[in-house]
Formats: C-alpha cells, sequence, structure tokens
C-alpha cells in the first residue's frame, strides 16, 4: 500500500476522489485487513481485477478471491451495488471537497 494510502487510513479515512466540487471517503471497518483495504480503495477507484493483480503483483485469481471475501466481510452483493452497499453501511461518505 502506498504511504498516502497507510496515512490516511490511520487517520481513520481514505479519499477516494477530491476535487473542488465534492470528495468521496472510505471510514474502513476495523474487520478488514490491510490488504483488504487497499483492495476496496482500488476498486473505488475504478481500477479492474487486472490492473489490481499487475499492481499487487499477483494473479488476477488471487484478487479475484481476496474481493469476493472482501464483499461477504462488508455484505456487497456485487460489483453494480458496491457503491450503494457502502452508502448504505456508512463506510463510504460522499460529501462536500475537502481541502487539504
Amino acid at each position: 500500500m502506498s504511504g498516502y494510502i497507510e496515512q490516511k487510513y490511520f487517520e481513520g479515512k481514505l479519499v477516494v476522489a477530491n476535487n473542488r466540487r465534492f470528495s468521496i471517503c472510505i471510514y474502513p471497518p476495523l474487520i478488514l485487513n490491510y490488504t483488504e483495504i487497499e483492495i476496496l480503495y482500488l476498486l473505488l477507484q475504478g481500477k479492474s481485477l487486472s490492473s489490481i493483480s499487475k499492481h499487487r503483483n499477483r494473479s488476477v485469481k488471487t484478487i479475484w478471491g481476496q474481493k469476493k471475501q472482501l464483499y461477504e466481510k462488508l455484505n456487497i452483493e456485487s460489483d453494480m451495488t458496491l457503491y450503494r452497499d457502502l452508502i448504505l453501511s456508512g463506510i463510504v461518505v460522499i460529501g462536500h471537497a475537502i481541502l487539504e
């Protein structure tokens, strides 16, 4: 995981997108491990399983299994409902831009 992700996680949130109009923040629950947090962060950025596998130097099958486990832990129904499920659970918050 990059230093930015690690630093932001220890502050209790990850900023996925931040522009002048809005921000998307993740508040990862403590049940997630380091790898799952990174995969969630990359999925919310719109990364594909193949690009995540290249980034993490793992096979697509390994990333698929880790994603499946992540979805089970967070009660995410499918890729189509990813944001909806995370917003309803309070893990993802969309709000005004964050000035850093």
